[in-house]
């Protein structure tokens, strides 16, 4: 399919149309030279996959004036907003400029006019989050955190957080087993007669059951409580994002409290695995 390209320069449209195709089979719905009201410039190809937009500018080099400017534009939306530059697979690149790019979250693909190729990905500009540092973190968390981090890495934060939450439930769950099994933690109603709730029941809980059954615990002790707190805080955006997913409110509303949900999960975890 050839599309109407008419501000990509003539020794650009194979790479153009590489990239619209390589997008394409991406997900992405693809808009050609389309500009909207307020953006700086009219982009090559203006991208669309569920609640992530995505600019890809068509260059014969990098032009690192018009870039910065996508990117001021992409940080001042609140939106996942992504910008990557496509280039000629034997255009030449930097090591400065390359990290550069990197520094800026822009991604790059490369064009090999029959195969688009991603040299490094490109960022949610419009999400502002910094994880704690990993050296900060006990050394029995790490393994669990780190295909998180990597999700984070590649601004792949909702299913980051989704799969952050699936590791907290996993050692919420191992906790309070550990703790019935050794006769410590036990599950009591409102009567405060004991629950009939066994080891088998807690390993279905779901985050939403599972904060019901600490607050159940008689005498909790403080890891207790706080890890009751803890996913009773989280609950709300776990369920939006597991089961609402590209709704606007859900949306918006992870967006606002992803930062501050991951550094309460790191949390849990440090206390689930003390």
């Amino acid at each position: 399919m050839t599309r109407p390209f008419l501000t990509v320069p003539e020794e650009l449209l194979e790479h153009a149309e590489c990239a619209a195709d390589g997008l394409d089979m991406l997900g992405f719905s693809i808009s050609v030279e389309r500009r909207e009201l307020g953006q700086p410039y009219t982009p090559a190809l203006a991208c669309r996959r569920g609640r992530t937009r995505l600019i890809a500018e068509v260059m014969p080099a990098i032009d690192m004036r018009r870039i910065e400017d996508w990117v001021a534009y992409a940080r001042s939306t609140g939106r996942d907003f992504r910008i990557a530059v496509v280039l000629p697979a034997n255009a030449a690149v930097d090591a400065a400029t390359a990290g550069r790019l990197k520094d800026l979250g822009v991604g790059l693909f490369r064009s090999h006019v029959a195969k688009l190729v991603e040299e490094f990905p490109a960022m949610d500009l419009g999400l502002n989050v910094a994880l704690p540092d990993p050296k900060s973190i006990p050394r029995k968390v790490r393994p669990l955190l780190g295909p998180i981090y990597e999700q984070f890495d590649r601004s792949n934060w909702r299913e980051g957080f989704g799969d952050a939450c699936t590791v907290l439930e996993q050692e919420a769950r191992k906790y309070m087993k550990a703790g019935m099994d050794a006769g410590r933690i036990l599950l009591v109603d409102k009567r405060g007669k004991p629950a009939r709730t066994t080891q088998s029941d807690v390993e279905g809980m779901t985050m939403g059951a599972l904060v019901g059954a600490f607050a159940m615990i008689r005498s909790p002790n403080k890891t207790d409580s706080a890890v009751g707190e803890i996913l009773a805080r989280l609950n709300r955006d776990r369920v939006g994002e597991a089961h609402h997913k590209g709704r606007p409110l859900t949306e918006a509303r992870l967006r606002k409290n992803v930062g501050t949900h991951m550094w309460t999960i790191v949390e849990g975890l440090r206390l689930l695995r003390g």
